[in-house]
């Protein structure tokens, strides 16, 4: 029997990841080692889902499955398992690097020192003897082979949404609302550029519209002042969102949203987009991401945030019905569970 041995952080991609699997596959065959350090979110105990903090006990039991694995997907490449890997170069043949988003852009995002340059000169290493690199989006995969000197293989999968997109609500109460609802952004994470979009918006101040914007999670510094700025700029048209909701209710949301603008400098939040563009809405995201890239070679219709300049409020919130019924259309098929289970399928019996 091979033994599929992944390496998670804990968060809520990780708890519906795990759920997903064991549901599609054979439990005895997948083990899960889920990082739980410094995080807030939970990740149910299962037979086959394991805890690991960085103490002498955990270390062991985690360099035996990793030892004993046929195949190691690391859903993601964080600092926190870096040194862990490093010492272990021999394993990175049977390794599999998921790319969550934050890990590939560590190369650029990183503030330079000597602990940084040190974690940085090991990920090099690590990525260069990598087997495969698993990724939805090629342009993250081209990143990856630009940044860092390896010659690991292309395999696509990607993450079942913690959102089920036929539980969603299409009628709800929100189609009578004179409202207009913008959302900005996915998290408290300074790459959301939010206090720019806040500024892009301002022209708009006199509209029917509130502003909505997840703070969650992330950064509490930043999440301050965005809504120290967000208060200031738009009085009670601003509402900010802190506290974690579970994913149904924060699906309700995201149907109640008419319009979303995203300012990443990097492909993030694309959960949320797919789910947006499934539920019909109007999405804005920068056109110099690897994300503009990819939804324009499956034929998906969004909206450039740095056109927001140039439009009025008529233009920025109008939306042809066609374009709506393509997007959910595309996202349905190209995102549905089948199709999850059948690309990770692959990588599993590659």
């Amino acid at each position: 029997m091979k033994k599929i041995v992944h390496l998670l952080p804990n968060s809520v991609y990780t708890v519906r990841f795990i759920d997903f699997m064991n549901k599609y596959f054979p439990k005895e065959e997948h083990d899960f080692l889920v990082v739980c350090e410094g995080n807030s979110f939970k990740v149910n105990k299962q037979e086959n889902v394991f805890f690991v903090k960085r103490k002498s006990k955990d270390m062991f039991f985690f360099h035996k499955e990793m030892f004993i694995a046929d195949k190691i997907i690391l859903h993601g490449i964080f600092t926190e398992i870096v040194p862990a890997l490093f010492i272990r170069l021999g394993i990175l043949k049977k390794c599999y690097w998921v790319i969550w988003g934050g890990d590939l852009y560590y190369h650029e995002t990183r503030v330079k020192s000597f602990r940084s340059n040190l974690g940085e000169f090991m990920r090099k290493i690590i990525i260069k003897n990598i087997k495969v690199i698993i990724t939805n989006n090629e342009g993250e995969y081209e990143l990856a082979r630009k940044w860092y000197p390896t010659k690991a293989r292309h395999m696509k999968a990607f993450y079942p949404s913690p959102i089920v997109y036929e539980n969603l609500d299409f009628d709800g109460d929100y189609k009578d609302k004179s409202t207009i609802t913008i959302l900005v952004g996915n998290s408290a994470n300074p790459t959301n550029n939010h206090i720019e979009v806040l500024n892009k918006l301002l022209k708009f101040k006199d509209e029917d519209i509130e502003i909505i914007i997840p703070l969650s999670y992330g950064e509490k510094e930043w999440a301050k002042e965005v809504i120290e700025n967000g208060k200031r700029l738009y009085g009670d048209k601003f509402k900010p969102l802190v506290d974690f909701l579970p994913p149904a209710e924060y699906a309700k949301i995201l149907n109640s949203v008419d319009i979303a603008v995203f300012n990443h400098n990097r492909q993030q939040a694309l959960g949320n987009i797919k789910t947006l563009l499934y539920l019909g809405k109007k999405v804005y995201i920068r056109k110099d991401v690897t994300t503009w890239d990819y939804f324009e070679r499956i034929g998906i219709t969004v909206y450039d945030t740095y056109s927001i300049d140039k439009l009025s409020f008529e233009e920025f919130v109008y939306i042809d019905e066609s374009l709506k019924a393509k997007n959910r259309e595309i996202i349905g098929r190209e995102f549905s569970e089948e199709r999850c289970r059948e690309l990770w399928e692959n990588i599993f019996n590659s």
